[in-house]
């Protein structure tokens, strides 16, 4: 288990742990602490080894406007762009109404010192990380 689990309050954690983390235009749903054998099919097919899941969507879990989400993700997608990151959009779905789906970006061979820089950038609270046939962590900053 990775470790700052200490750093969220219990409510926030059960909720991470709720969400359906999923690949826009796929099947594919990443749940946490479990292998996803159509994850790993994807990155054999798209030559990766290691992964991140991130948002920059409602900076530090607060629920941020529409307007300022979207200017947050342009800024991620940007990030990618001129860091050369190959990435598959996402969406977190939550398994409660009270929080709406944040849209995510699967970014393909990023280790977790580069996820944790941007989660740092993108001012989360947390995001996944994982690698070929092993299962998805969740990572708490």
């Amino acid at each position: 288990m990775p470790d700052n689990y200490q750093n969220i309050d219990e409510s926030l954690l059960k909720a991470y742990q709720q969400t359906s983390f999923c690949l826009l235009e796929s099947d594919i749903q990443i749940r946490i602490n479990a292998l996803n054998s159509d994850l790993d099919s994807f990155l054999v097919d798209n030559n990766a080894f290691r992964w991140v899941y991130l948002s920059a969507d409602n900076p530090q879990s607060v629920l941020a406007s529409p307007a300022e989400n979207a200017k947050n993700r342009a800024k991620l997608l940007q990030y990618c762009k001129d860091h050369k990151i190959r990435y598959w959009p996402g969406r977190a779905i939550p398994a409660s109404d009270e929080w709406p789906p944040e849209e995510n970006l699967l970014l393909l061979d990023v280790d977790r010192t580069l996820g944790d820089e941007l989660a740092e950038l993108f001012d989360q609270k947390g995001y996944l990380f994982g690698r070929l046939n092993g299962i998805a962590h969740l990572r708490i900053l």
